[in-house]
Formats: structure tokens, C-alpha cells, sequence
């Protein structure tokens, strides 16, 4: 029997702030991809996943990161182990 095929969830993403435009990195968690705060000093606005989008990946995202959501959805649909990069 073969080794199981794994889908790698990485430990950070980058999200473009609407609020100030700037970039940051933030920890890749299941409660973060919904719901963050920007961390401009200046600016520390709450940034929510807008209506229509399922994650702040998919709405504000930068990078080559895949949304949660999707990294699950395609996990199940091909049964891959999921594995948490740390």
C-alpha cells in the first residue's frame, strides 16, 4: 500500500488591507481566513470576509496561497490527508 497523498495547509498568508492598502502576513488559522485586524499601526481596521467571498484569502489576498475552503473542499473530494505546515 502506497503512502496517502497529503494537501499541505501553510502556517501564514498575506492579505492586501482595503482600509490602507498595505501587506501583511498573518498566521494561518481556521478563526483568521474570516476575520482580522490590520497590523498598520495607523490603521488597525477590522477586515471581515465581504459578503459573495468565502474567505479574506479569495477577497484580499496576495500570493500563491489557496483559500481554506477550497484546500478542505479538495481534500475530501480526492480523500488527502490534511497537514498543517508549521
Amino acid at each position: 500500500m502506497g503512502r496517502k497523498r497529503v494537501i499541505k495547509i501553510p502556517n501564514s498568508f498575506k492579505i492586501h488591507c482595503p482600509n490602507c492598502g498595505k501587506n501583511n502576513q498573518y498566521p494561518f488559522t481556521k478563526e483568521s481566513v474570516f476575520k482580522i485586524e490590520c497590523k498598520n499601526s495607523k490603521c488597525k481596521q477590522i477586515i471581515e470576509t465581504p459578503i459573495m467571498q468565502c474567505c479574506l484569502i479569495c477577497a484580499f489576498g496576495k500570493g500563491k496561497v489557496k483559500c481554506y475552503t477550497q484546500s478542505m473542499i479538495e481534500a475530501k473530494q480526492k480523500n488527502l490527508e490534511v497537514k498543517y505546515l508549521c
